[in-house]
Order: C-alpha cells, then structure tokens, then sequence
C-alpha cells in the first residue's frame, strides 16, 4: 500500500494481483470515537472454491517423493513434480481520517490489479465567533 498526499487529499495505491474488484472492500468506520478507511479483500484457494480465505499447501501425489529426491537427480524426473505452497489470506489496511470524511469523498478505481482510492478531504470551515444569550 503506497499513500500519497495531494493538493485536496490522499491517494492510495494498492497492488492486489489475481483479485477481483469483487475481491475488495472499502468502508469508512467508526471504533472508539475515531473514524477510518478501510481497504480490506482476499481470494479463497483456487483448488477449493468452498473454503474461507485461508493458508493453503497442496501437495501432489508426488510431493513425499519429492522431497526425498535431490532436485538434481535426474533419474527421478516424475519424483520432482510441481508442488504447490501457496498462501490464502485476507488483508486489511486501516487510516485514520477525520469525522467529516464520508463516503462522498472517496472515488475508487481497480485496474490491471491495482487499486486507487482517491480521498478528498472535507474543506475546514473557518473559525466563527459566535455569541450566545444567557437566559
């Protein structure tokens, strides 16, 4: 995650490689009277489709022999079949933003596996003085 600072805002990059935009989540939320953005996602191994976002290693039919064989035995070419080690798991990236930060200020865009969110910050009012009656 890169964020850099502009003019009017932030501007967040994200590299998620193998996602989709269904992959990904962007909320604002409120915990412990501080507000933040969350950029959260994740993929479930391919080989399982059913499975949550999780560790995966799958070994092949192969893989005991594998790892016994030295990988530069040539004599054992079907021993040294590709194994998979692969890992599965969920991401969050959370910034603290002010309380005036909505929905409104954000535009997100995801293409060829990155992800750009742009935060616009909220202009600040300039301080009033006010008067108020005692009754």
């Amino acid at each position: 995650f890169d964020w850099d600072a502009t003019d009017t805002g932030v501007v967040l990059h994200a590299a998620t490689p193998g996602l989709k935009k269904e992959d990904l989540s962007i909320n604002i939320v409120e915990e412990a009277a501080q507000r933040y953005l969350v950029v959260s996602g994740g993929t479930n191994d391919p080989a399982n489709p059913d499975s949550s976002v999780r560790a995966s290693t799958t070994p092949t039919q192969n893989d005991s022999a594998a790892t016994a064989a030295s990988p530069c035995d040539a004599s054992n070419n079907k021993a040294n079949a590709p194994t998979s080690h692969l890992f599965y798991a969920p991401f969050e990236h959370r910034m603290r933003v002010s309380s005036g930060v909505t929905s409104e200020c954000l535009t997100a865009k995801y293409e060829d596996g990155v992800l750009t969110v742009h935060l616009t910050l909220p202009k600040e009012r300039p301080p009033t003085s006010e008067t108020i009656a005692i009754s």
